[in-house]
C-alpha cells in the first residue's frame, strides 16, 4: 500500500510552537535546510519521489523497513502491441533504525531511465497538438524515448529498412530536411546516427546471405552475369548477379550476390567468382552459363573458374557498329594495314558539327532559332536537337545520324552561315544520302540493343532470334534495294555482315545454339526449305552472319542439344534404346502418343518432333514452353535450364547506377563492405518479397 509522503518533501504545517515536539521541529527544520542546499546545488532530491512510491519490505516482518518502488512507465510487448507498465524495480530506502537513503533509486532513474542528474526526465519537450474539429490547441508534454526503449529500437530498424529498400545512404540521418521532418512528426524519437543505420544494414545483408544460401538449394538451374566498373574514388569493383526461374513458374528473377573490390586480371576474376559461389554454397553444375563482355580477362577468368561462358550480345554488336567510325591504321611489323570506314568522311563531317553544337552555346542558339523558324514555316513541331555522340554509348552513331537527318534543311542553313567561323565543313546532298542509307542499315541492330537494354532479363533465344531478324532485314535486301545503295554503303554493309558473323562464329557455343533451337519462331526459318536464296550467301565472304544463322544450322543445333542434355544431366525416363525398342517417328508425331507411353522418350525423337512442329506462335520462348511445352518434356526441361542464361550482362551493369547513388559524391570513399550490403538489399529485397509472398518490410531481417 502507499505510505505517507517523506517528511523531506512534506510541507511544514505546524511550525515552531505548533504542538510538535522540539525534536520533531529540529528534524523538520534540518530537512528543509537540506532541501534548500540541494536546490542551490541543482540537485533537488525530492524529484526521486515523483517516480517512486514507498512500499514495505516483504522480508521484514516488523514493518519498519521500507523500499522505494519505481513507477516510471516502461513499454512491454503484450499481444503484439506495446503497452506502458510501471517499472516496479525496488531499492532500499528506510532501515529498522530509521536511516534513509535514495542512492539506489536515484542511480536507477539516471542509468536505466536516462534521467539527468538534476532530475529532468529524458529531454522533456513541449509541442502543440490539435484536438477536436474546432482547431483549438493544447500543450502536450512529450518525452523523448531513449535508446534503451524497445520502441526506439524498433523505429531505428524500420528506418534502416527504409534506407535498404530505396537505396538511401545512411547519412540521410544527418540531412537537415530529414531531421526537420523527424522533429515535426516524430519528436519522441531520438534520430539515430549513420553508423547505427549502417550496422543494421549489414545485419540485414548477412541475414539475406544466410537465407539465400539455403533457398538456392531448391532451384535447379542458374545463369550468372558479371561485369567490372570503377567508383568515383577509382576503386575497381565487380558485380555478380544470379538469374533463375521462380519455383513453379516461368518468371525470371535475379539477385545481386556480391559487389566488391576485384582486380582486372583473369586470376582475380576467377577467384572472385569462386569465392562468391562458395559464400552462397552454389554448385558449379547448376550454373548453365556466365554472361560477360568480350574482354580477354573476362573470357579467361570464367575459363579459369571452370564455368561455361556466354558472350554479351550488346557488347558484340557495339564492337561491330564501331566499323562505321573506324579510323585507318598503317601496317606494322605484326599487323597488316587496316582500312578506315568507307563512310568515314561523311560521318566525320556530321560528328564534328554535332560536337561543336553541343560545345558552342552561340551555335546551339543559332540552330534552335533556325529550327523554330523552319517549324513555323512548315507548320510542324520544332524537332529535337541532334543527339551528342558518345563513343562508349551503344547506338551512339545511329542516334546522331537519325536525329540529324530530321534537321537536314536546318543544319544546311546553319552551316552555310557559320561553317567558316567554326571551322566546319558543309554537308552536300550526296553526304546526306550516304548518311541516311547508313542509318537505315544500322536501325535493325539499334532495335536489338534497345531491347537488350530495356528488357530486364533478355534470354539467349530472345536475343539471338532478334539478331537473326535484324540480319535478315539489314543484309537480305531485294534486288532493287541493293541496287539503290551507294557503293560506300554497299561496302559497309558487307563489312558489317562479315564482322558480326565472325564474332558470332567465334563466340557461339552449345548454350547459344540450344537457345536458337528452342526458339519456337526462329527454328522455322532454319529449315532446309525455308526459302533463303543461295545467292545471298555468295555475296559475302567467309563465316558471315547469314551463314551462321541460315546454313546447316539445323544440324549444329541438334548436336548442341544432345551435348547440353548430357552436360546438364537432363535424363530421359525411358530405358535405353536397346531396351525400349525402336520408336516409330511417324507415330510419335501423332498427338497424345507420348502421353500414351506414360514415359519420356529418347532426345533424338523429341528433337525430330520439335523441328517438325509447324505453328509459329507470337509469344516469348518462356511463355511458349510454359503453356505448350508439355509435348516435349525433355526439351521443356532443357529450355528451363537454357533460358536462365542471359544474352546480355545488362543486369550487372544496372548495378552501376545504383552503386553511384550510394558511393558517389561525398560518399566516394564508402567502405566496400557497406556498399555491398546496401546494393544487396536494394536489389534483392523486392525479389525476396516475391519469393516469400510478403511485404518489402517483412522481407528484411526476417528469419
Amino acid at each position: 500500500m502507499d505510505l505517507p509522503a517523506d517528511p523531506v518533501s512534506a510541507p511544514d504545517v505546524g511550525g515552531a510552537g505548533g504542538g510538535q515536539e522540539p525534536a520533531a521541529n529540529e528534524e523538520a527544520t534540518a530537512g528543509r535546510e537540506k532541501e534548500k542546499k540541494d536546490v542551490k546545488r541543482g540537485r533537488p532530491e525530492s524529484w526521486i519521489h515523483e517516480h517512486m512510491k514507498k512500499v514495505p519490505d516483504p522480508k521484514d516482518k516488523t514493518g519498519a523497513r521500507l523500499l522505494l518502488q519505481c513507477t516510471y512507465p516502461v513499454p512491454k510487448l503484450v499481444d503484439n502491441e506495446y503497452r506502458d507498465f510501471p517499472c516496479s524495480k525496488t531499492y532500499a530506502y528506510k532501515t529498522e533504525k530509521g536511516a534513509k537513503s535514495t542512492t539506489g533509486a536515484k542511480e536507477h532513474l539516471i542509468n536505466d531511465h536516462q534521467f539527468s542528474k538534476s532530475g529532468e526526465p529524458p529531454e522533456v519537450k513541449q509541442r502543440k497538438i490539435a484536438t477536436g474539429g474546432d482547431g483549438t490547441m493544447r500543450l502536450d508534454r512529450v518525452v523523448k524515448l531513449t535508446q534503451a526503449d524497445p520502441r526506439w529500437k524498433s523505429f531505428v530498424t524500420d528506418l534502416a529498412k527504409w534506407c535498404a529498400i530505396d537505396g538511401e545512404a545512411p547519412n540521410m540521418m544527418n540531412h537537415a530536411g530529414f531531421q526537420a521532418f523527424m522533429e515535426k512528426r516524430f519528436p519522441q524519437f531520438e534520430i539515430p546516427s549513420a553508423p547505427t543505420i549502417t550496422a543494421r544494414l549489414k545485419e540485414f545483408s548477412a541475414e539475406f546471405v544466410e537465407w539465400f544460401s539455403e533457398y538456392q538449394k531448391t532451384i535447379p538451374w542458374f545463369g550468372m552475369t558479371t561485369d567490372g566498373w570503377s567508383s568515383d574514388a577509382k576503386q575497381h569493383y565487380r558485380t555478380i548477379a544470379l538469374h533463375f526461374f521462380v519455383p513453379g513458374t516461368w518468371k525470371l528473377v535475379a539477385v545481386v550476390l556480391r559487389t566488391g573490390l576485384c582486380g582486372g586480371h583473369d586470376s582475380d576474376i576467377a577467384s572472385f567468382l569462386l569465392d562468391v559461389m562458395a559464400k552462397y554454397k552454389l554448385v558449379t553444375s547448376k550454373v548453365v552459363g556466365v554472361t560477360t563482355d568480350n574482354a580477354n580477362a573476362e573470357v579467361a577468368g570464367v575459363r579459369l573458374a571452370e564455368l561455361f561462358r556466354v558472350a554479351c550480345g550488346c557488347h558484340l554488336l557495339n564492337l561491330s557498329m564501331k566499323l562505321v567510325t573506324r579510323e585507318p591504321k598503317a601496317a606494322t611489323a605484326a599487323k597488316p594495314a587496316r582500312p578506315g570506314s568507307p563512310v568515314l568522311a561523311e560521318v566525320t563531317k556530321l560528328h564534328k558539327f554535332v560536337q561543336k553544337v553541343h560545345n558552342a552555346p552561340l551555335l546551339m542558339d543559332a540552330l534552335k532559332k533556325s529550327a523554330a523558324e523552319w517549324a513555323r514555316r512548315n507548320q510542324q513541331e520544332v524537332p529535337a536537337m541532334p543527339t551528342k555522340p558518345n563513343n562508349t554509348r551503344w547506338n551512339s552513331t545511329f542516334l546522331m545520324i537519325a536525329s540529324s537527318s530530321k534537321l537536314q534543311p536546318v543544319i544546311d542553313e546553319v552551316l552555310r552561315k557559320h561553317a567558316g567561323a567554326y571551322g566546319l565543313e558543309t554537308l552536300t546532298a550526296d553526304d546526306w544520302k550516304v548518311l541516311r542509307q547508313v542509318g537505315t542499315l544500322l536501325k535493325p541492330f539499334k532495335e536489338v540493343s534497345v531491347y537488350m537494354e530495356g528488357e530486364q532479363y533478355p534470354t539467349v533465344p530472345e536475343y539471338l532470334g532478334r539478331l537473326a531478324s535484324a540480319s535478315y532485314l539489314a543484309f537480305y535486301h531485294n534486288t532493287g534495294q541493293v541496287a539503290a545503295l551507294e557503293p560506300k554503303v554497299m561496302t559497309l554493309r558487307r563489312w558489317l555482315c562479315e564482322d558480326i558473323g565472325r564474332r558470332l562464329w567465334d563466340t557461339a557455343n552449345d548454350v547459344t545454339l540450344v537457345g536458337l533451337a528452342l526458339h519456337p519462331v526462329f527454328k522455322a526459318i532454319t529449315a532446309p526449305d525455308a526459302g533463303i536464296p543461295q545467292q545471298m550467301y555468295a555475296e559475302f565472304e567467309g563465316r558471315n552472319i547469314l551463314t551462321f544463322f541460315f546454313r546447316d544450322l539445323r544440324k549444329r543445333m541438334t548436336d548442341a542439344i544432345l551435348r547440353e542434355v548430357n552436360r546438364l544431366g537432363i535424363k530421359s525416363a525411358l530405358p535405353p534404346a536397346e531396351a525400349a525398342g525402336p520408336v516409330d517417328p511417324i507415330s510419335f508425331l501423332v498427338p497424345g502418343y507420348r502421353r500414351a507411353l506414360a514415359q519420356d522418350i529418347r532426345p533424338e525423337m523429341e528433337i525430330g518432333s520439335w523441328f517438325s512442329f509447324a505453328p509459329r506462335p507470337k509469344v516469348s520462348p518462356p511463355t511458349f514452353w510454359d503453356t505448350k511445352g508439355g509435348e516435349w518434356p525433355l526439351l521443356r526441361e532443357l529450355a528451363r535450364a537454357n533460358f536462365v542464361a542471359q544474352g546480355s550482362n545488362a543486369s550487372s551493369e544496372r548495378v552501376w547506377s545504383a552503386a553511384d547513388d550510394v558511393s558517389g559524391g561525398d560518399r566516394s570513399n564508402v567502405d566496400p563492405e557497406t556498399l555491398d550490403a546496401e546494393l544487396i538489399l536494394k536489389k534483392n529485397t523486392p525479389v525476396r518479397a516475391l519469393l516469400e509472398s510478403c511485404s518489402l518490410f517483412d522481407a528484411l531481417g526476417c528469419k
